[in-house]
Order: structure tokens, then C-alpha cells, then sequence
């Protein structure tokens, strides 16, 4: 089967790791993927995909609305001739102007309120409403609730959750706690994930006298102004940052605490990875976290305030039995969310003719 999967940008984030994960395990299983992206970018994301011998487009889009995507589109679709055209985002509305008959199924990657805006969106209505030859597929119970109630429609959508390569990631097997407690957090420096509530939390916990660093990975708009977050709070011992990682899987397990205390999810990667690994994992009760975590059983979820972080925090520091319980059905409950599953359910989709 040949499968192109169309997504705005290769920049990391979690859409685009999925996206990356489905395309590698849909390569492992030969069959053909080229990956079209809007936006030219080097990343980790575009380096796994050239290593798994996947075809990389880049249609370097203008900004705004630009009618010459739809022209490069149209060509690269006649010339690939794929068999399924694979969306993610908000790309849904220019493939599917530029399709022809080939079927397309769009990725629901997170709440609908927040998966289109303007035009965009009224486009999208009416192709989830009328078109016979798209399919949405949401990635938790979570998502395709916000998609009825957005649009006051019960859609035929299927629940595909994300799926991370459980295979590469190392577990964690040591529990015990060091001198001193390192935390992770993994993501986007962006409004969503809630990065100021952590710096405040690590204050709280500085501040009782408890030796604990936070480690963040990623880049993005805010980190200017999260740095100077951490020297007005005298925490540039405590909180370190890390940048981007391509080794991710392979170092998660050196960390005591997972935090993702997010304002809104779809159903996040980096949580996905560190239950992978083993890590006891504190997150926010919003979007798919809550489909995936039992709270104090495979993690803790919380609403995203800094009160109730520092409490789960805390608590995980103090009971070393209920930090490893959790660490460890963790990786249990981590294996339902495998690429490997992923792909074969998309699969399933991509064959079928007809929802179930």
C-alpha cells in the first residue's frame, strides 16, 4: 500500500511524532510512505524519517493562505498516486480540495476548539458532515466527545490512540532515590504545558529544603522567558535546560519523576514515553491524559495548579513503595499505546471501505 501522510511541519511536537512513529512501523510492514510536509525544517523527526528510508517532500508554504500549495499538492498527489492520503492538523482542508478520488483519513489530534479557527473550520464541518471518502479518526474517547459537542453531531469516528516504540525504550529498574531528586519534563515551551506552575512547585520544594532539580526539554517561543523566570525565583541550580534530545528514549530512565501538567492534551507522546520507561508520572486530569493514567495506580493525574503538583510531588519523594508501584504499572498499562498497535489499527482503517 502506498500511504502519504501530510502534516504542516516536521518541528517536534507531538502530532509530529506520531506521525513519525505510524510512518516508520507502516515502512517496517513495506509498505510505501512519503511524508509532504508544508514547511521545510531539519529535525530529529525529518533525520528518523530519512533513516528509515522514507521520502520526504518539503512544499515550503508562505505564510497565510497560499493558493500554490494547492498546485504543488495536486501534482505531487498525480504523480505519487497514492492509495490512502493520510492528514494531520490543519492541513485537512487543502488535500482534500486537491484529492481527486482518493480517500482520506484525517487524524484528530486534539480538542476541537482548538484543531481548526475561521474558514478552516466551517470547511472541515462540512466535510466531517458530507464527505463520504474522508475519515476522522480521534486519538482518545476525550477528542471525539469535543468533536460532537463542537459540532452538535454524534460522527461515525473511530479511536485510534497514539503509539510510541516501546521496543527502543530502555525501562527504568532502579527506584531508589540519590541525594538528590531529578525531575523531567519533556515539551514545547508554549502556553499549554503550564511551565510556569513547575518553576513555582520547585520553589515551594527548594524553599522546604528538599534537593530537587527540574530538567527541561525542548525549545520553543516562551524559553526567553522562562529562563528569566528561573533567575527571578535564584533556581539556576535547580532547574536545567536541556534543549532538544534525539537520544530521548534512552535517557528517560535516569529521572525520578515525570511532570506534565498541562493546561490541555490530546493524547500526549512525552507521557506515553515516560510510562514507556517506567517513570512515575505526575499529570494534568485534561484531554486524553485521563483516558490513559488510573490516578495513584500507573500515575497520578491532578488538576493544573501548582498546589496539587507540589503535593504529588511531594508525595512520590516521601513514599518510595507507591513511586516504584506506579513506575512499574506504568510500563504495563504503556503497552497497549505501542507504534506497532498504532499501525495496525490505522491499517484496519486504511483497507476498510466502510466504518464500523
Amino acid at each position: 500500500m502506498k500511504i502519504l501522510q501530510v502534516i504542516p511541519t516536521l518541528n517536534i511536537g507531538g502530532a509530529e511524532t506520531m506521525m513519525c512513529n505510524l510512518s516508520c512501523e507502516l515502512a517496517k510492514l513495506n509498505h510505501e510512505v512519503i511524508v509532504v510536509s508544508f514547511y521545510k525544517i531539519s529535525s530529529s523527526i525529518v533525520t528518523k524519517l530519512y533513516e528509515n528510508n522514507i521520502k520526504v517532500i518539503f512544499l515550503e508554504k508562505r505564510a497565510g493562505f497560499d493558493i500554490s500549495i494547492l498546485f504543488k499538492l495536486k501534482k505531487i498527489i498525480k504523480e505519487e498516486n497514492p492509495d490512502i492520503l493520510h492528514t494531520h492538523l490543519h492541513v485537512l482542508p487543502y488535500v482534500w480540495i486537491t484529492s481527486g478520488n482518493i480517500r482520506i483519513v484525517h487524524t484528530l489530534h486534539t480538542i476541537a476548539s482548538k484543531e481548526q479557527s475561521g474558514i478552516g473550520k466551517k470547511i472541515c464541518e462540512f466535510i466531517y458532515k458530507f464527505s463520504s471518502k474522508c475519515i476522522p479518526v480521534a486519538i482518545s474517547k476525550n477528542v471525539k466527545n469535543s468533536f460532537d459537542n463542537e459540532y452538535h453531531e454524534n460522527f461515525s469516528m473511530r479511536i485510534i490512540e497514539n503509539g510510541v516504540p516501546i521496543e527502543k525504550i530502555i525501562p527504568k529498574s532502579d527506584y531508589m532515590l540519590k541525594e538528590k531528586i531529578n525531575c523531567i519534563h519533556v515539551g514545547s515551551f508554549s502556553k499549554v504545558k503550564n511551565h510556569e506552575i513547575m518553576i513555582r512547585s520547585i520553589k515551594k520544594l527548594v524553599d522546604k529544603n528538599y534537593d530537587i532539580n527540574l530538567n527541561f526539554y525542548g525549545t520553543g517561543e516562551l524559553l526567553d522567558n522562562i529562563e528569566k523566570m528561573v533567575s527571578e525565583y535564584q533556581l539556576e541550580e535547580n532547574v536545567i535546560f536541556k534543549g532538544l534530545s534525539s537520544n530521548i528514549y534512552t535517557i528517560l530512565n535516569k529521572y525520578d519523576i515525570f511532570l506534565l501538567p498541562s493546561k490541555y492534551e490530546g493524547v500526549p507522546m512525552s507521557l506515553l514515553e515516560a510510562m514507556s520507561a517506567g517513570l512515575p508520572c505526575i499529570a494534568s486530569n485534561v484531554g486524553g491524559t485521563k483516558d490513559i493514567i488510573s490516578s495513584n495506580k500507573d500515575g497520578i493525574l491532578i488538576n493544573p495548579c501548582m498546589e496539587e503538583l507540589t503535593e504529588a510531588i511531594e508525595k512520590l519523594i516521601i513514599d518510595n513503595s507507591l513511586r516504584e508501584r506506579i513506575g512499574r504499572n506504568a510500563i504495563i498499562k504503556s503497552r497497549s499505546y505501542s507504534s506497532e498497535v498504532m499501525a495496525q489499527k490505522y491499517i484496519e482503517v486504511y483497507t476498510n471501505e466502510k466504518m464500523e
